[in-house]
């Protein structure tokens, strides 16, 4: 398939989507869970939940992947769907057996993708990453997540989230093979992650995001996501979340919420400590 960042062995795993197994709640899982009380135990301390929505795709086999408290072995074709704070593994367990993955990371208009690979029970994100854009993108990310058809049967469900996922992986396929930037020449990568990440703190006015997590999203270190972000934008992420708030709240108070309904929505821990913000920030 020419030169692409995929080998020929995980080619054959992006390309066959009848060999899929998929786990979702979008419909019953392809494969049952297994009882490993050693990865349990550390899920209990290294899960998260967040906003955005992520798909892991197993490319080669692997470890036990946790996912709303039960545990999964990430064999090769195996396919996680995370739709957003559906509880799940973050990072991987020191004796995670070598394996390659592929994840992606979908916000309202873009699908950022990268590489990762698992050694010595490190997980070491690639130089390959791509966002698309929406005009790329072949479908609405919904769609992969059973949005508007909750009501299906099981088999509907599981087909149209696996005909969503294989339209999805062609494109990105296909952007590989072109090698071309999916945002344009204009951008280079660390321009469209920042602009990306950006957007995602718009969108959730920073509710439930951490470092962590945005990190996670960019593929890079917590400290170099700060060093770029503060590079591209002006700001810090604090202080872009900060302004993000400020003018939702503007938007909020003229339609008349009140403040208990706006320190929810804004994710603070209670009205009080929304006063506080708020007279701290002059918001």
């Amino acid at each position: 398939m020419g030169d692409t960042p995929f080998s020929e062995r995980t080619l054959e795993v992006l390309l066959h989507p009848q060999h899929w197994a998929l786990v979702s709640s979008v419909c019953p899982p392809d494969m049952p869970a297994v009882h490993d009380e050693r990865h349990a135990a550390w899920m209990r301390e290294h899960s998260h939940d967040h906003p955005m929505r992520e798909i892991l795709i197993a490319l080669t086999d692997g470890g036990t992947q946790g996912y709303q408290g039960r545990c999964y072995r990430r064999r090769r074709g195996g396919v996680f769907c995370f739709a957003a704070h559906e509880a799940h593994d973050c990072y991987v367990p020191a004796w995670t057996p070598d394996e390659d993955q592929l994840w992606l990371f979908l916000g309202g208009s873009e699908v950022v993708c990268h590489l990762v690979q698992i050694r010595a029970g490190e997980a070491q994100p690639s130089e390959w990453r791509l966002v698309l854009s929406q005009e790329r993108l072949p479908l609405e990310v919904s769609a992969l997540f059973g949005v508007g058809g909750d009501s299906l049967p099981a088999a509907l469900a599981r087909m149209r989230l696996l005909s969503a996922l294989s339209l999805l992986i062609a494109e990105i396929l296909t952007a590989a093979l072109q090698q071309e930037p999916a945002l344009g020449d204009e951008e280079d990568f660390p321009q469209q992650i920042v602009r990306s990440i950006a957007q995602h703190i718009r969108d959730t006015v920073g509710k439930d995001l951490t470092l962590d997590v945005l990190a996670h999203l960019s593929g890079y270190s917590k400290y170099h996501l700060l060093r770029l972000f503060k590079q591209h934008t002006g700001q810090t992420i604090h202080a872009y979340i900060n302004d993000c708030r400020a003018v939702r709240v503007a938007e909020l108070l003229q339609q008349r919420r009140s403040m208990k309904q706006i320190a929810e929505m804004l994710g603070f821990s209670s009205p009080a400590a929304f006063s506080r913000w708020r007279r701290s920030h002059g918001a």
